[in-house]
């Protein structure tokens, strides 16, 4: 059994809680990649051509991106990970942007 506590763990975002910085980029080319999983096998990835200041992504509580119309999930920005079917997100690929 790990008895560290998450709060210490790399990674760790809490229940409501956010991960986010402001760096510099110079490359038009950039993207993101977050990926995420639990102990009980659920597990999603997505490719992420941000728009800065902030990108907003929600997973619901089946583990999934939320896609709840009335959600701030940037989901045009959205593009699968490699190996990732087209219909990632059970919806159309998004268009390129």
């Amino acid at each position: 059994m790990d008895h560290r506590s998450p709060y210490k763990q790399r990674g760790y975002i809490a229940w409501r809680g956010n991960l986010g910085c402001r760096p510099h980029i110079s490359k038009k080319d950039f993207f993101m990649h977050f990926q995420w999983w639990d102990n009980a096998g659920i597990s999603g990835c997505v490719n992420i051509d941000p728009k800065w200041p902030t990108t907003t992504i929600h997973i619901d509580a089946n583990g999934r991106i939320d896609l709840n119309a009335k959600g701030a999930t940037d989901v045009n920005r959205f593009s699968p990970c490699p190996g990732e079917e087209d219909d990632f997100l059970g919806v159309p690929k998004p268009a390129v942007l």
